[in-house]
């Protein structure tokens, strides 16, 4: 309804559309303004007199609005939203209907459009003052289709209304019957909406305090209404003026040949009984879920349907998946879990049966989507280019999101066709086809492998007869291009090309998605991405870090976010340390050992290292650590395998009071290598590591020469140390062979082996070495 806010002497100031909603038709709940005039872009003042009405699981709001230039005097306008409570978006971004497309002469000609989608599924939109116009809509609901026509009633004034009722159409509407000087609500019927139509009369008199009347006719839970205004109420402080109307609603009963009994205006409404209670089949409505909602399969879907009996009682209410019974509930609330539900189009209904055995049905329709996935099944690769119409395959609210059911462009191109996605033919150079009639918050995605780590150009082909557009690109839902400023190219065919530098892309399969800005319709053709400048992982000094020795934490790789390390946020370096460019957090330590220290750390953030492992063996790492608070842990992997497992910090009291803990006997192979260091908890101020030699493979022969320990061993097994390859094999006391392999530098084996005595020979190449060993129970 209008937000109508006139003072006094002041007609018809009304700034808003609201929206209230009911259970029982006695009681409301306020949903708040759900669009003003200047949500359309072409939009001036004056919230005059709209209609919803829902198909499809969307719902289009139609509505009068003084338009700016070059749409003066008023127009009609349509929105569209996923809600009846809003928010609603311009749904063309021009008047649906404008003032010269009834040239009458009159610049107020074209209001209060009223909308009836018939029975075969049929839009038509009504409206006019005063003559009545009549035109069908496209299946879009933003488009006329044909001629409007004129079906203008005896004494007609405006305001018409549009209902239908067992094979009947009524148009009510406002009247000038005289002599009365204001306007009566009449109506006519008709047995085919296009006429002829039959004059009926008065259906109630004139509105008090306001000289127009304006109806409204709606059904619910088996019961008509007649909603209409008169000006009566103190409003604000505000007493009763003749342009400020507000809302009247009363039983509306029809006679047995369909005519509509008169209407008495009443101060009481209906917290009266009904003259006319419902009666005949029951009620039923689905209440989850909306139709056209889409689901990913496998999917569970929960059906859940409502229904009131008239004079009976609901006996069950059964589930169907087109003629296939799927459950059968005879108690409330009635629904079904529907489980392991494959990708299709279903067509789904309820069947609500009474008391008196009178029956009655709702039906929707569901689409399960398969999986995520790329168009065809081809990757897209980057460095390379992207036609925007082969986004993913997964449907609408998965693979991507469109306002709209079904395609907007007319004729339907006949390329992937079942999607919502508004897919044009394109006279652009690519793949044949744009993306069109593309809305605000709109977005699509598309599965991309990066193949190289690095510095990309973007080239975004766009075309647009407007300024304001943006289009935003971000990768596994980092923004790489935000609000990109798409130029006026003139025209929804002249295409141009936008392009942005030095994006850094890390190397690995993602999910793009392009997403519309806050202005409504930009056509896209394709993106390509072209590599300028191939990201390396390096070491920081161009030298690998030697082990043993001291590593600054700082001073991990080249190579940056991806490749060398991994910050959960892009937020720049928070420790504002001016040593690196890059979205690591260092910053100035106060130990005093080193000048910086990493901090900020967060969970499943990491940084790598390339390192030399001179020999083979056990080290012992001393961590330098600061932390305020328990429960800190990180771990240290080598070439992707865990040699550290869970390293516990403790508190040390604060992030610059620093401790040294040690961690011993880390076993590290022999060579150059890449060290992860894995945060496994939030907040730690790490400074440096280092790696100190305890026992390796050359340790061991320089220093005493004992090349298999310990002896006797445990269920941990035995160290085998020695310089290069050698083979081993261990024999038990009967000389069968228990245990044999290879190693180089260094193992530890017979982890396996039952407690008892064996034999151990050890071939380096150089000699063989044969000891006994014992391994304890």
């Amino acid at each position: 309804m209008g937000k109508d806010e006139a003072k006094d002497g002041e007609m018809f100031t009304m700034t808003a559309w609201l929206c209230y909603s009911t259970t029982d038709m006695k009681n409301w709940t306020y949903h708040g303004p759900v669009m003003t005039p200047n949500n359309f872009t072409w939009g001036d003042k004056d919230a005059w007199a709209a209609q919803v009405v829902e198909k499809n699981g969307k719902f289009y709001l139609y509505v009068t609005v003084t338009g700016k230039n070059p749409y003066g005097g008023r127009n009609i306008g349509v929105a569209v939203s996923d809600s009846p409570t809003g928010p609603f978006v311009d749904a063309r971004g021009t008047p649906l209907i404008r003032d010269n497309m009834t040239n009458n002469g009159k610049v107020w000609d074209d209001i209060d459009p009223t909308v009836l989608i018939d029975d075969d599924g049929q839009a038509y939109l009504c409206w006019g003052n005063p003559i009545c116009y009549l035109v069908k809509l496209k299946p879009n609901m933003t488009e006329i289709d044909g001629e409007i026509k004129m079906i203008t009633p005896p004494n007609y004034a405006e305001g018409p209304w549009l209902s239908k009722r067992n094979g009947i159409y009524y148009l009510t509407y406002p009247a000038f019957v005289a002599p009365v000087g204001s306007e009566q609500i009449c109506y006519a019927t008709a047995t085919n909406i296009n006429g002829p139509w039959t004059y009926r009369g008065i259906l109630t008199g004139t509105a008090k305090n306001s000289y127009t009347i304006h109806p409204g006719i709606v059904e619910y839970k088996g019961q008509s209404y007649l909603f209409y205004h008169n000006a009566t109420l103190t409003l604000n402080g505000q007493g009763p003026a003749l342009g400020r109307r507000s809302v009247c609603v009363e039983y509306l009963c029809y006679n047995a040949d369909g005519t509509i009994k008169p209407i008495t205006q009443t101060t009481a409404g209906i917290t009266i009984n009904s003259p006319c209670p419902p009666s005949g089949p029951p009620t039923i409505s689905f209440t989850s879920p909306l139709a056209n909602t889409s689901f990913a399969a496998p999917s569970t879907i929960t059906l859940t349907a409502d229904a009131i009996a008239h004079g009976g009682t609901i006996t069950n209410i059964s589930f169907y998946n087109g003629a296939a019974l799927l459950h059968a509930d005879n108690t409330a609330p009635y629904s079904y879990n529907w489980t392991n539900v494959p990708a299709g189009t279903y067509s789904v209904k309820a069947i609500a049966t009474d008391s008196k055995g009178l029956t009655s049905e709702a039906s929707i329709i569901i689409k399960v989507n398969p999986p995520q996935g790329p168009y065809n099944g081809e990757t897209h690769i980057i460095p390379g280019t992207i036609q925007l119409e082969h986004f993913d395959v997964g449907g609408n609210g998965f693979a991507y999101m469109d306002g709209t059911p079904g395609s907007q462009v007319t004729p339907l191109v006949n390329f992937r066709a079942d999607e919502d996605v508004d897919i044009e033919t394109c006279n652009d150079s690519g793949g044949g086809y744009n993306i069109g009639w593309a809305t605000s918050g709109e977005w699509l995605e598309y599965s991309v492998d990066v193949t190289k780590a690095g510095t990309y150009d973007m080239a975004l082909r766009i075309a647009c007869n407007g300024d304001g557009r943006t289009v935003s690109i971000a990768m596994d839902n980092m923004d790489i291009a935000t609000n990109l400023v798409i130029p006026n190219t003139t025209g929804w065919q002249n295409w141009q090309t936008v392009t942005l530098k030095d994006i850094k892309l890390t190397a690995g399969r993602k999910i793009m998605r392009a997403t519309i800005g806050s202005t409504d319709f930009v056509n896209l053709n394709y993106v390509s991405f072209t590599l300028v400048k191939e990201l390396k992982q390096e070491p920081f000094k161009g030298t690998a870090h030697q082990i043993p020795g001291r590593i600054e934490i700082e001073e991990y790789d080249i190579g940056g976010e991806g490749l060398a390390y991994h910050e959960m946020n892009a937020n720049g370096n928070e420790g504002k340390a001016a040593f690196r460019n890059d979205e690591v957090d260092i910053e100035v330590t106060k130990d005093n050992e080193g000048d910086f220290n990493v901090g900020y750390i967060l969970k499943g953030e990491w940084l790598e290292y390339t390192v030399n492992v001179a020999a083979s063996g056990y080290y012992d790492l001393d961590v330098r650590v600061a932390a305020d608070g328990e429960n800190k842990t990180f771990h240290i992997e080598m070439d992707g395998i865990d040699v550290s497992g869970p390293i516990n910090l403790p508190n040390t009291g604060g992030w610059q009071i620093w401790k040294t803990i040690t961690i011993k006997d880390l076993n590290l192979k022999r060579g150059e290598q890449v060290m992860r260091m894995v945060f496994d908890s939030d907040y730690m101020n790490l400074n440096y590591i280092q790696f100190n030699d305890v026992v390796t493979g050359v340790h061991a022969i320089k220093l005493n020469n004992k090349i298999i320990y310990p002896n006797p061993f445990s269920s941990d097994g035995f160290h085998i140390c020695t310089q290069g390859d050698f083979n081993y094999i261990i024999t038990d006391i009967r000389g069968l062979i228990v245990e044999n392999g290879k190693g180089m530098d260094a193992a530890v084996v017979g982890a396996g082996l039952n407690p008892g005595i064996y034999l151990v020979s050890v071939d380096n190449a150089i000699k063989v070495i044969t000891e006994k060993i014992i391994k304890y129970e």
